[in-house]
This record gives structure tokens, sequence and C-alpha cells, in this order.
């Protein structure tokens, strides 16, 4: 199995300019390309190769890395169809492959291949991406975003086993809680809203100002607030697999009705639900904070689905009238 790994690199204001200029020579290149393989009706990598690799080496001052890389690049992105000539974004990424980078990953370094000549650079990356990186590595990618330079490299790791897990948990998703296990443990969406109440306040403040500042300092804070919220959802989803791995199996399944439904009777009307934390059956007088029955009622589908829980309880309970799951 690869999964890929991203590293920033630490660019001087030279070495930014010469990898620049790299992304610029080969997306043009990718552009002459793409057009040639488009007149001609030539997709495959291997034929395309054959056919513009030696001109465009001739006339270009790529290293033969760089061409080889972009004849795949041009191939790869005609394999959704080919009834649309491609073009490419001057400063979009690039490939790499070992002619064009080289990795010393105990030094944490790399040295690239540009227009400008080899340049070497240190990157920044976490101990489990470094220790990642000492394995089997792939192809490599060159991106630029927001000014700063980055590597994606494709590492190959062992799969994982097939979780044994029994039983299942239903999580019910929400705004007030982020997410909501069977179990009663709610994670809370706090604070998201108080970062977003912030940043909204922010962003009302630089809009009136109306500046070129103003708009740069409301691209910077939209970032910070979009990378917060994304570490807070990645961390509660993290404590939900880990639990769905370690002890249960999880399903995807029809949400519909479930914050309506009571966990204990099966029974389904709005007015169960009184409050957005509220719950209270009509039928059976059942109460639990809203979040955690609707959770508990995805467990019962769940359950449902692979055998037969408290459904002939709840038929028999309610006279033998069918129950709406």
């Amino acid at each position: 199995m690869q999964i890929t790994v991203t590293v920033k690199l630490k660019t001087s204001p030279d070495s930014a300019s010469a990898l620049v200029q790299t992304l610029r020579r080969c997306n043009a290149v990718c552009d002459r390309i793409s057009l040639a393989a488009f007149q001609s009706r030539v997709f495959r990598k291997y034929d395309l190769h054959g056919q513009v690799y030696h001109s465009i080496k001739a006339e270009t001052s790529l290293a033969a890395g760089h061409v080889v890389c972009a004849i795949a690049k041009v191939a790869n992105a005609y394999k959704l169809d080919t009834d649309t000539l491609r073009t490419f974004q001057p400063l979009g990424a690039i490939e790499l492959n070992k002619d064009t980078l080289t990795w010393k990953v105990e030094e944490q370094t790399v040295t690239l291949n540009t227009v400008c000549g080899r340049v070497k650079l240190s990157f920044l990356c976490s101990p489990t991406q470094k220790e990642l990186l000492r394995g089997k590595r792939g192809q490599a990618d060159l991106l630029l975003r927001d000014g700063l330079f980055y590597l994606c490299v494709a590492v190959t790791v062992s799969e994982a086993e097939p979780s044994t897990g029994e039983g299942v948990i239903g999580i019910d998703l929400g705004i007030v809680n982020v997410a909501t296990d069977s179990e009663g443990n709610r994670y809370t969406g706090e604070p998201i809203r108080k970062v977003r109440k912030k940043y909204r306040a922010l962003r009302q403040q630089l809009q009136a100002k109306k500046t070129r500042s103003a708009r740069k300092r409301m691209a910077k804070r939209r970032k910070r607030e979009s990378r917060f919220v994304r570490d807070v959802n990645h961390s509660v989803s993290k404590i939900l697999v880990s639990m769905a791995l370690n002890r249960k199996k999880a399903l995807a399944l029809d949400a519909r009705y479930s914050s309506q439904q009571c966990s204990r009777c099966a029974y389904t009307e709005r007015a169960n639900r009184r409050s957005q934390a509220d719950f209270c059956c009509c039928h059976c007088c059942f109460q639990d904070h809203a979040d955690v029955n609707a959770a508990k009622v995805l467990e019962a589908r769940a359950t449902l689905s692979t055998g037969p829980r408290f459904y002939l309880k709840v038929k028999a309970d309610r006279g033998g009238q069918a129950v709406s799951l």
C-alpha cells in the first residue's frame, strides 16, 4: 500500500527563484507536448515519448528527467478523455524522478535538478514522516502553495491487519456537538464555534478598511481558521476510528429521522425532540440527550442489519405493529 508524505522545503531567495523558473519551464513544455499529442492523436506515454522526446530535448534546456516526467504528466492528463486539449498552469506541480531528485533522509536534505543547475535544500518533517521516508520511496511532486515549496512523495507501507472487532457503535454527527457516540460520549464543537466567532468579528473589521493589507490579513486568518477546524475534526475522527477498530465495527447507515426516533421503543415523531439537546418520547416517555439518543438509534439500526436485536420485542410491545427503522 502507498501513502503520500508531504515535506516542506527550506528555500533561499535564489533557490526559490530557481524552483519557480523550473515550474514555469516544465509546465510550458507540458503545454507544447499536449498540443502535439492532441494534434497527432497520440496519447499513449510510450508512443508520445518516441514522437516528442528528442525534439523537446533539443529545443529546450530541460534535463532529460524533466522531459520524461513532462511526457508522463501529459499522458496521465489525457487518461480521462481525449476530446479536450489539456493545458497546464504555469506554476502547477511537476513530477520529479530519481534522475532529478536525490534524497538524504538522515540529513533531511534533498538535491533537485533545476533550470539553474542542481540545488541542495533542507526539508522539514515529523519523526513519523522521517521514518516513512526511510522506506521505499516512489516518484515525488514539487508544488508551490502560498509562496512555500513542498515535496509530496509516495512511500510504500505494509497494510494494516483487518479489524476483527465485535458489535457496532453508533455515531451521530451534528453542529453543536461535532459527534456523539452510542456510549454517551459527546465531542463538543464549542472550540470551533469560539474560533469562528472570533475570526468573523475580525473579518468584519478588516473588510471595513478595504485596503490591500487588510485583504492579505483576511486571507492569512482564513487559512489559520481552516487549519484549526481541520485539526479539531481530525482529532475527533481519530478517537472514533480508534474506538471502532479496537472494540467495534462501523457501518454507513441511513440517518434519516434518527433524531426523531426513540432508541427504546422506536416510535418516530417530530415532537419527540423538544429542543436541540432534549429528547422525550411521546410514546414511552423515555428521556435522554437528543444526540446520544440518535447515536443509539444508529447503533440499533446497524444491529438490525446483522441480526434481530430488539425488533421482535418492540413489535410485540406495540401490539404486533410493524416498526419503521
